[in-house]
């Protein structure tokens, strides 16, 4: 039987059932944006937390990179392209400039929604 060619470390062995639970809640994050909380509420605590699942998911993204275990890095980056709508609706990057110009006889509101 030959040997592997790539061993894992005791980090590896660590990250790698932390990285699927992330993949994991990356998903239900994505898709939670479609169910109606009313009727499963858990999808809504996974949409609150897609930001950071998505941060901590990037990290293990490099980390296999430099492991060079490409089918992992692979999977969490065809997880987040799959979430791009939920990515760009997340963060809102891009998009279109609003008027610049005031209106005669019309009123601004500035609000922090805080």
């Amino acid at each position: 039987m030959p040997a592997s060619k790539t061993k894992y470390t005791f980090l590896d062995k660590i990250f790698l059932p932390i990285s699927v639970v992330m993949a994991i809640s990356l998903i239900l994050g994505t898709i939670a944006g479609n169910v109606d909380p009313r009727t499963n509420f858990l999808f809504a605590y996974f949409a609150l937390a897609y930001p950071y699942t998505l941060f901590v998911s990037i990290l293990f993204f490099i980390w296999w990179i430099v492991r060079k275990k490409w089918l992992f890095a692979l999977s969490i980056l065809i997880i987040i392209v799959f979430g791009y709508d939920t990515l760009h609706a997340t963060f809102g990057f891009g998009g279109d400039e609003g008027q610049a110009e005031k209106e005669a006889g019309s009123v601004r509101v500035m609000t922090y929604n805080v």
